[in-house]
């Protein structure tokens, strides 16, 4: 079976900034590098911004419509491939970590929400009167990145002020999704522990302990807030990272089951086919089959 390629910054023809930063309009990436038409993962972050046209985006296993208004964000490691119209427009730019991170103290790229969550979707919508705001932004970016004499920490900045305004058009969408608003910030603290942990321990006991809080009081915030069990918020992550194996890599099942913290496969299969209604063989091979 083939495996998923990673993409870098430096496959996409730029060679300016140390290869760390690239945007171009959405017609000619698409034009320019053919090799992304099948599913792959990027090491950067990536944002794109559809203005015209309609398709299909399918981000770590599931589809999201695209039109005219809609942007994606997706982090490194998050798999993706999309199926367009042939009138498709927009605008993409992606950068690596460190390209924003080590310009800024005191912030980081990944606590915008857009970037900071597998449970927050990585598919927004806005307005016309949106669009032709943020795109002056864009435009402004790409004119800096399009003349080599310019100094790059000029994008940085109007990059920053550009992920600043789409998190206050975004934000309320994102809390709007909770049904317990007050509760979400403990749930985005849980998913970085379960993030960090969730290979080695999943037990949600274990977490209740590193929120030091009581089991029942944490399931209680995570059915309230995000309308599953601790339980199921663990395994999501589980789940998630082994159709990330299976379909990125060589390895044997048995192995991916391994790499999750199981030892006995058989185990590993039936928790897996519990989830997906399917088994990891199964998966992998009707994945490969589209």
């Amino acid at each position: 079976m083939e495996k998923l390629p990673i993409f870098s910054i430096q496959q996409f023809n730029c060679r300016k900034f140390n290869s760390d930063f690239y945007i171009n309009d959405l017609g000619s990436h698409l034009t320019d590098h053919d090799f992304i038409s099948r599913p792959h993962k990027h090491n950067f972050y990536l944002t794109v911004l559809f203005t015209n046209g309609t398709g299909t985006h399918e981000i770590d296993f599931k589809k999201y419509e695209v039109k005219k208004g809609s942007i994606f964000f997706l982090s490194p490691g998050q798999i993706h491939h999309w199926n367009l119209s042939h009138d498709i427009d927009g605008y993409i730019f992606f950068h690596s970590k460190d390209f924003y991170n080590l310009y800024f103290n005191n912030k980081k790229i990944e606590d915008f929400p857009f970037y900071n969550s597998f449970i927050h979707k990585p598919s927004y919508s806005i307005s016309e009167e949106q669009i032709d705001f943020f795109l002056r932004y864009i435009n402004e970016i790409q004119s800096e990145y399009s003349n080599t004499y310019k100094d790059k920490h000029v994008i940085i900045d109007l990059l920053d002020i550009l992920y600043v305004k789409l998190n206050r058009v975004i934000s309320p969408e994102i809390e709007n999704t909770y049904s317990n608003n007050s509760y979400l910030h403990q749930i985005q603290k849980l998913e970085k522990i379960i993030d960090e942990n969730y290979i080695e321990h999943k037990n949600p006991s274990f977490y209740a302990d590193k929120m030091f809080t009581s089991l029942k009081h944490l399931n209680r915030i995570c059915k309230e807030t995000i309308g599953i069990t601790l339980t199921n918020f663990i395994m999501d992550r589980v789940i998630l990272e082994a159709k990330r194996l299976l379909i990125h890599t060589d390895i044997p099942i048995s192995e991916t089951a391994t790499k999750l913290g199981y030892d006995d496969y058989s185990y590993f299969s039936r928790v897996f086919k519990k989830y997906e209604k399917i088994t990891p063989k199964m998966f992998k091979t009707k994945y490969f089959e589209k």
